[in-house]
């Protein structure tokens, strides 16, 4: 299959290289802060976040390529932090505060192809992909205004959704027995025993699935060769620097739509033990859309999907909710939005251990609650879903090795799609020649560190 994409693309190091001589003036008073040489050469070590993100149906000018699809890839990355060795041990020096910001989402590449084909996808991210893994093997030193400085790079894939995670990984789509990215569990284990799971799966653990399954040495049947496989169905790419992580934006949305907002349209329809099919839920949710639009101005179809799914959450809505609910189940439905809420505000926070010490400390007492609510009150909402099992099983993992789940989150690359969407249709030249340079020139300057303190 030939790939149908075409894209505009800054390169890899120039743009590295163009992002730290326009935070040089941070890094100095960062230094200065720090009471370290100012004018120090380094070597300093840069940790990049990077991932790319389908936009959607986006209409561009097709000019004589009509059969590039109306779909957009973006990729882009942040400066997350720079540190420095002292006296042998690496010491943070300058920590990007905002990283959840557009202002700090640096464009890389905007391109119209369907993130969801293997081929176009390839073709767009493997020269990005070559290039990093030439970055990460060798030092940069670049000419400052203080002198020159050697920089060395460390590439976090983090700012993905499941599904690139998934075509990264090699493994099998959503709807696959094995619901995990980060685990082996599958939607039955996960739901019956959710705390009994580590993060096990890795690039060698994926590459070495993906071969058993290409050659079969043991003559499997096909069922038994799944099982063996653990869902892996490609190959896994290496070079992403792929982060076993969670995303804390997409488990926001996930659990907000599927747990709370099922568990709000079953307790309005008062259906307390069975599972509704899909056809029978729609006419509760349309009732249950309907009452909240009316009384608390919440408009489903206009609304971001993070922006709902907090509404969802905030005290007004919850009281508003339970006061039309039955009166032997406030209690119990109190408690599980109130004990969501406290594990939100962790796995939300770049500094968990900072800001809410206390609610990480109880966080998986806070788990083994929610657990327990659903067996005994919400039984619908069974099976787990993908997020919410990451949620309740790993996020204590993910807390104690790298110290913060929010950190990684892709809010900026999704608030960043949102500004890019704009700037292509009321910024750029409207011709299939220009349209994506200028998109790509514009956001760059949007993102420029020196044009922002200038205004």
């Amino acid at each position: 299959m030939e790939p149908h994409c075409r894209g505009r693309r800054w390169r890899l190091d120039k743009a590295l290289a163009c992002a730290l001589q326009d935070s040089e003036v941070d890094l100095f008073a960062a230094l200065d802060m720090k009471g370290l040489d100012k004018t120090s050469p380094g070597p300093f070590m840069v940790d990049i976040k990077w991932g790319d993100d389908g936009m959607g149906d986006v209409k561009l000018k097709k000019g004589t390529e009509a059969n590039v699809p109306d779909k957009v890839i973006r990729c882009s990355f942040v400066v997350h932090a720079i540190s420095a060795e002292v006296e042998g041990e690496d010491v943070v020096v300058w920590e990007d505060a905002g990283s959840g910001s557009s202002l700090n989402c640096r464009p890389l590449l905007i391109a119209r192809g369907d993130e969801g084909s293997f081929p176009s996808s390839s073709t767009l991210l493997q020269p990005i992909l070559a290039e990093m893994s030439d970055i990460v093997a060798s030092k940069m030193t670049l000419e400052t205004s203080f002198g020159h400085r050697i920089f060395s790079f460390n590439f976090t894939g983090c700012m993905f959704d499941e599904k690139r995670v998934r075509h990264i990984q090699g493994l099998a789509g959503s709807g696959s027995r094995f619901l995990c990215t980060l685990c082996d569990a599958t939607r039955d284990v996960a739901t019956s025993d959710p705390f009994d799971e580590v993060v096990t799966r890795s690039y060698d653990s994926h590459l070495s699935r993906y071969l058993k399954r290409k050659t079969n040495p043991d003559n499997l049947s096909t069922k038994d060769l799944g099982e063996v496989v653990k869902g892996q169905c490609g190959k896994p790419y290496d070079e992403a620097h792929l982060s076993p992580t969670m995303d804390a934006l997409h488990c926001l949305i996930n659990v907000g739509s599927r747990v709370i907002k099922t568990l709000y349209v079953y307790e309005f329809a008062r259906v307390f033990t069975t599972k509704l099919s899909a056809k029978l839920m729609k006419p509760h949710k349309t009732n249950f859309d309907s009452v909240i639009r009316e009384n608390l101005q919440i408009f489903t179809p206009l609304m971001p999907n993070g922006n709902y799914v907090r509404r969802l959450t905030e005290q007004k809505t919850v009281d508003f909710i339970l006061g039309r609910v039955d009166n032997s189940r406030l209690e119990s439905i109190r408690t599980f939005i109130s004990t969501y809420n406290e594990m939100k505000a962790v796995y939300c926070s770049n500094q968990p251990l900072a800001t809410c010490p206390e609610l990480c400390a109880r966080y998986s007492q806070n788990a083994q609650v929610l657990t327990a609510l659903i067996d005994t009150h919400f039984t619908y909402l069974k099976p787990f879903s993908n997020y919410f099992h990451k949620m309740i099983a790993h996020v204590p993992e993910l807390l104690d090795r790298d110290k913060s789940v929010g950190k990684f989150s892709s809010s900026s690359n999704e608030r960043a799609n949102k500004d890019s969407r704009q700037f292509t249709l009321r910024n750029s030249r409207q011709t299939s020649q220009f349209e994506m340079q200028d998109t790509l020139r514009i956001h760059w300057l949007y993102t420029s560190r020196r044009l922002q303190s200038a205004v």
